[in-house]
């Protein structure tokens, strides 16, 4: 327990710095050439690092402990079942089971969630008000979630399949560069 109490600190500084890695690439992709620091609009990369751990950041480290907690509880009553089949059993309570059901109940609740969250946080942060939110969100939420499939299923099986649950959000942080760096540039795109 004392591990994990210090995992707490470490996991957060490791979700801010990708976070402002994310929308600095962004920045650099959206220029066509890399930047100078003094180019960068760091308002912006303070939004999206906020945004980010608002939106996924900090609800991830509550969703993968949840998970955990409760795949945990399961397989272990799964076990000590008397009703179910061995094999049975030794299919439900496998990693690679386990992870792919982790990862189809993230995609639908979780994912959609943080992406909605997300979009919305950045236009209600940029000063567009309620319509300018609802628009955000009718114009880029599915195209996001979609994406957001395409990207997180293969990607989310890997991250549940960690042996430790503080293991899930560092794993999943070496993703959400990539995706968020996407995100940043949905979030600011003017095209829908």
């Amino acid at each position: 327990h004392a591990r994990q109490r210090h995992m707490l600190p470490c996991l957060l500084a490791h979700e801010v710095i990708t976070d402002v890695s994310a929308d600095i690439t962004a920045q650099a992709f959206e220029a066509g050439a890399p930047r100078s620091p003094f180019e960068l609009d760091w308002r912006r990369v303070l939004r999206s690092t906020s945004v980010s751990l608002i939106s996924d950041d900090f609800p991830f480290l509550l969703w993968s402990r949840a998970l955990w907690v409760v795949t945990e509880r399961l397989a272990h009553r799964l076990r000590a079942s008397r009703s179910l089949s061995p094999r049975l059993v030794a299919f439900l309570t496998n990693r690679l089971t386990v992870s792919v059901g982790k990862m189809i109940v993230t995609q639908v609740v979780y994912e959609s969630a943080s992406n909605a969250l997300y979009l919305a946080l950045q236009a209600a942060f940029r000063g567009m008000g309620w319509n300018g939110v609802l628009t955000e969100l009718r114009h880029k939420f599915f195209k996001c979630w979609c994406d957001g499939v395409l990207f997180w299923s293969a990607a989310h099986v890997v991250v549940f399949a960690m042996p430790f649950w503080w293991l899930q959000p560092i794993v999943d942080n070496t993703f959400t560069l990539f995706f968020n760096t996407y995100l940043a540039m949905l979030a600011h795109s003017t095209r829908h």
